[in-house]
């Protein structure tokens, strides 16, 4: 079923110098970020670009909390400061922390030690665009003290950030196009360095390293340009021990996801070329993929929710404006070797400003929701209901 969304949900539309990502500029030295509270406005931010954002319940009341990475970051309480139902979906704006900078925000909702980790540019060279030096840093919540920070090679548009459980830790993975290093997580201060992680075989360098995830008992997975990289002792992470999978690379937009509950992740990608979404199964290195709309336009943002659905979202164009379309596939559930969908919605919204997309999860509701997040601050919520993908109330 398809339909359109109703208008934005928001209390000023502002239009700003920015795109979705952070400017590049030179830092000179790295820059401490001091976390500071200048009390919540219940105004939108003058000039909010949006880095990136990111949700997860980090004070145990059920409610998603957003996190939003821009000049600065700002914390917005899911149960103070959202508001589904009201025509001011963001009520009031908390900020947190100084020139942050950050295009990659991660949120690790961790029961004892939640942690929230930006990445964004620390020194560029204003001759050479190629020599760029990436700041990740990593802060505890609610209070947001800097706990840890690292610096990588490379300019941020190009980098990830990625969580991983692994052998009974937690590490946090950190890729550029030629490198690949992770930190453990569990008790993570200013003495714990970021580790590099070997190229497979002779090789002098990882090739854009876009996504990592465990498998097996001990096996650990990383796609890249050349296809997925497998090692099924990654114990010491030799370079010797990877080896190159023989099922086909998932495409653009990863995300990972069990989809056949046997307790290993399955790697889920949006393949622009053929026009489908695709899942590959570690355990027997092979690929089920689902036919969907083709596109020509590249970008957009993939989401595996809390209910067990899908969410793909990507730019189109239509007559010479850009229509971002939004498809749920509901249960997505991979059956033997066959990729599965109980049911299928879809929406689209005009918007050429740049957006982020992230779910909201609440213990009361019935059906995954979902916040678009606009440049300058405007908000819409999409939740599936009985006409497809729609506006929803809380």
């Amino acid at each position: 079923m398809s339909g359109t969304i109703p208008p934005f949900k928001s209390n000023v539309e502002r239009s700003v110098g920015y795109h979705g990502t952070v400017k590049p500029r030179a830092w000179m030295g790295l820059v401490l970020v001091a976390a500071c509270t200048e009390g919540p406005s219940h105004e939108m931010p003058d000039d909010l670009f949006i880095g990136a954002v990111a949700s997860a319940d980090t004070s145990g009341d059920g409610v998603s909390d957003l996190f939003v990475a821009s000049r600065y970051v700002y914390a917005l309480d899911g149960a103070i400061d959202v508001d589904l139902s009201a025509d001011h979906i963001l009520r009031s704006w908390t900020q947190r922390g100084e020139n942050v900078g950050a295009d990659r925000l991660l949120v690790v909702p961790s029961a004892t030690r939640p942690l929230l980790v930006t990445m964004g540019m620390q020194w560029q060279d204003p001759n050479d665009d190629s020599l760029a030096f990436t700041l990740v840093q990593a802060r505890r919540l609610p209070d947001l003290r800097q706990v840890w920070e690292a610096s990588i090679l490379g300019g941020p548009e190009f980098m990830w950030l990625g969580l991983v459980a692994h052998q009974g830790r937690n590490w946090l993975y950190v890729g550029s196009p030629s490198t690949l290093a992770r930190v453990p997580l569990d008790d993570l201060d200013f003495s714990v360095p970021l580790q590099p992680v070997a190229p497979p075989g002779p090789a002098m360098q990882w090739e854009d390293p876009s996504l990592a995830t465990s498998f097996g008992a001990r096996g650990l997975a990383v796609v890249t340009a050349e296809g997925i990289r497998l090692n099924a002792d990654a114990t010491t992470l030799e370079r010797s021990a990877w080896t190159l999978g023989a099922a086909t690379g998932p495409g653009q937009l990863q995300t990972v996801r069990d989809l056949d509950g046997d307790g290993t992740a399955e790697i889920v990608g949006f393949d622009i070329v053929d026009s489908a979404l695709c899942a590959v199964n570690l355990e027997r290195d092979t690929t089920s993929c689902l036919p969907v709309s083709p596109t020509t336009l590249s970008g957009g943002s993939i989401i595996s929710t809390s209910r067990g659905d899908l969410l793909l979202v990507r730019p189109e164009s239509a007559a010479g404006t850009r229509v971002n379309r939004v498809d749920l596939f509901r249960s997505l559930a991979l059956q033997g070797s066959t990729l599965q969908e109980q049911s299928h919605a879809v929406t689209s919204f005009e918007d050429n400003r740049p957006y982020s997309v992230v779910e909201i999860s609440r213990d009361n509701l019935q059906s995954s929701k979902f916040l678009v997040l606009h440049a300058g601050g405007t908000a819409t919520c999409i939740s599936p209901g009985a006409a497809g993908l729609e506006g929803c109330a809380d």
